[in-house]
């Protein structure tokens, strides 16, 4: 990790300040300067002043990445800025990369441990539907747990956490485009060999079929999706065929109430979150429903891609 002292974070900022004034701008700069498939990006809270948020991302991108990081932001912020400032980047940028720095970084193994643990960050999408001429289902309480548990977990800095409300076929398709994520988490209906239940545009439902979402997942199992959860009625149908493709997937085989879904899902990220496998976090959200005492702890089928 490199340690900045005050005065350098101090005419760092002066110096950044131009391009941190309002949240877009912040976010045009770090990701032109760092790439939008950079891990740190989706762990940074983009609000606050420029005094406040400046020396709060240099600090993040030191820890994160080391000397790399930092420096490739500031050789970026060089090519954006007149000669004077360019010069004064070049002495941090030499100040960083000099001896008397060595010192301020771990050993190496450390440093390739925590980039390579940034890199393996997973996102998780979580995708909600409950139409107003079905039953309403309580997504609220099973996201606000799921969050809570990733938020406590020992691993939480290895997930990221993407939602989507609502959800119409438009909406999942871009969803995935728009995160490509590697766990996608559906919860709303689903209607056995009928497909799952979205949404249209007024809020009612409206069938997705088991081919048309086998045939999406399949597409972005060469993305990098690794784990569906269909945390929806009957959804064991659809996991037949999702998993053709993707290596992990979980379904219902029955009607699942709406207590069982929730602790599910809570022990199924309580379970990633400590670092375990799939196959670990799928017996996890088992176990946290027989430890309630609802008897459907066999509901949930976990389905693993043949080789």
């Amino acid at each position: 990790m490199v340690n900045l002292d005050s005065s350098t974070i101090n005419e760092l900022v002066e110096i950044l300040r131009p391009f941190l004034e309002s949240e877009r701008e912040r976010q045009s700069f770090l990701i032109a300067g760092l790439g939008t498939g950079t891990p740190v990006l989706q762990h940074i809270d983009w609000g606050g002043s420029v005094a406040t948020f400046a020396p709060q991302i240099l600090r993040k991108l030191a820890d994160y990445g080391g000397k790399q990081l930092l420096c490739q932001i500031l050789e970026y912020a060089r090519s954006q800025v007149g000669i004077d400032k360019q010069q004064r980047i070049d002495k941090i940028l030499a100040s960083i990369s000099s001896n008397k720095h060595q010192d301020e970084f771990q050993d190496l193994a450390k440093l390739e441990n925590l980039q390579s643990s940034s890199r393996q960050t997973k996102t998780i999408l979580f995708l909600a539907s409950s139409p107003t001429d079905e039953d309403k289902l309580d997504l609220d309480k099973e996201v606000r747990e799921i969050k809570e548990g990733l938020r406590r977990a020992q691993k939480r800095e290895l997930f990221t956490f993407q939602q989507c409300e609502a959800v119409r076929p438009d909406d999942l398709r871009r969803a995935l485009l728009d995160f490509t994520p590697q766990i996608v988490h559906f919860s709303g209906h689903g209607s056995g060999k009928h497909g799952l239940v979205l949404e249209n545009d007024l809020e009612e439902a409206q069938l997705v079929s088991t081919e048309a979402l086998a045939n999406l997942f399949k597409r972005f199992a060469k993305r990098g999706l690794e784990c569906v959860v269909l945390n929806a009625c009957y959804s064991e149908i659809q996991a037949d065929e999702i998993v053709k493709h993707i290596d992990y997937v979980v379904g219902m085989n029955n009607t699942i109430g709406d207590d069982a879904a929730i602790k599910f899902a809570v022990g199924f990220y309580d379970e990633l979150g400590a670092g375990y496998s799939y196959e670990d976090a799928y017996h996890g959200g088992c176990d946290a429903i027989a430890l309630q005492g609802i008897p459907e702890e066999h509901t949930p089928i976990l389905k693993k891609k043949s080789n």
